[in-house]
């Protein structure tokens, strides 16, 4: 694997087919209006291997939500500059500043179309392909050394597929004893009604949390979370956070 390592900031300068790269994923990304798939996360430690299936559903420009199915139900949304966690166990969603929790940025690589994001948080190397038929084209993103707000995790490595270089296979390094892996699949593109999908509805009876401080509990029907896509209110009013729910 070492040896197959090829760090871009090396080779810049004399390699332009990495520059095609960048133009190519950024290309392939900006036609990408709506996404879902389907996905297995594997969690793997000395203590445990676990197996959970989810789904996933991403909106131009910055809002991916991971939805985890089983008993609790658990959804984790980036949107903009908000990051939301359900747990349907707790009956509560907190809602940070994406700032206040770098590591939540990793949910959207890959998927986004923010090379130069990359660029400047990672040190980016290619690697070999865990599964060549389905993409020849790996990476691997480590955060660079004394970055402000570096994400907790220590590489990231995305496997893309050829006909479209959005991920097939997301390994997550943690910490030295625990990964995360994520087979994606099913993959559809461009539907509009992935745009709805890309929310989840909070029941009666849970509490939102901001900034560590409880704003609101909700009433009969509960609320979609987040609200429809629009230019963000300001971070000051509990309104924007939430909305009553829909049919």
């Amino acid at each position: 694997m070492i040896g197959a390592l090829i760090l871009l900031s090396s080779v810049a300068a004399a390699d332009t087919s990495i520059e095609e790269f960048f133009t190519a994923f950024k290309e392939k990304r900006d036609a990408i209006q709506f996404l879902e798939a389907s996905f297995v996360q594997e969690t793997i430690s000395p203590e445990e291997h676990r197996r959970i299936q989810g789904m996933l559903a991403y909106v131009k420009p910055r809002r991916i939500l991971y939805r985890y199915y089983g008993d609790p139900e658990v959804a984790y949304v980036v949107d903009d500059d908000r990051y939301y966690e359900y747990l349907s166990d707790l009956k509560q969603v907190e809602i940070f500043n994406v700032k206040d929790r770098p590591e939540t940025e990793v949910l959207l690589l890959g998927f986004d179309n923010d090379t130069q994001r990359l660029r400047k948080d990672y040190d980016i190397a290619f690697i070999d392909a865990a599964d060549p038929k389905q993409g020849k084209t790996a990476i691997e993103l480590r955060p660079k050394a004394g970055a402000e707000d570096a994400p907790a995790f220590e590489w990231i490595r995305i496997n893309l597929r050829d006909v479209d270089l959005l991920p097939y296979r997301i390994e997550v390094k943690n910490d030295p004893e625990t990964r995360m892996v994520f087979q994606v699949s099913r993959i559809i593109t461009n539907d509009p009604a992935s745009a709805d999908k890309a929310r989840f509805l909070a029941p009666e009876g849970t509490t939102i949390i901001y900034a560590d401080e409880s704003v609101e509990t909700l009433g009969p029907g509960g609320k979609y979370l987040p609200p429809p896509m629009k230019p963000p209110a300001p971070l000051s009013t509990p309104e924007a956070l939430s909305e009553p729910a829909t049919p």
